[in-house]
């Protein structure tokens, strides 16, 4: 678990010099990914389905594929109907880490 101090490089590091606090609750579901049809070194990449990205020329879509996500704090994962908080810069805090940063912050 992260230090209780904002101020610590550790929050820090995990939620840049000044994080948007308009941080809100959210229940995960998985979601599609698009995964490239050309693989990269061997591997098939994907990422989480962005319509205003996706091409059926360069990927495929599978439902379901997106089934976690990581707070950027602590690293915990965060599974189908789990609890997070979540930023407009795209910053995701589990429960704990979520109740530390607004107690601290």
């Amino acid at each position: 678990m992260a230090s209780d101090d904002y101020n610590d490089q550790y929050w820090r590091d995990a939620l840049g010099e000044s994080p948007a606090r308009d941080f809100k609750h959210q229940i995960f579901a998985c979601r599609s990914a698009m995964v490239k049809k050309k693989p990269v070194n061997g591997h098939r990449m994907w990422t989480e389905f962005d319509p205003t990205t996706f091409s059926d020329a360069e990927y495929d879509i599978v439902p379901g594929m997106w089934d976690h996500e990581h707070c950027c704090v602590c690293w915990d994962s965060i599974k189908q109907n789990d609890s997070y908080f979540e930023n407009s810069q795209k910053r995701i805090l589990c429960p704990n880490c979520y109740e530390a940063f607004t107690k601290n912050s």
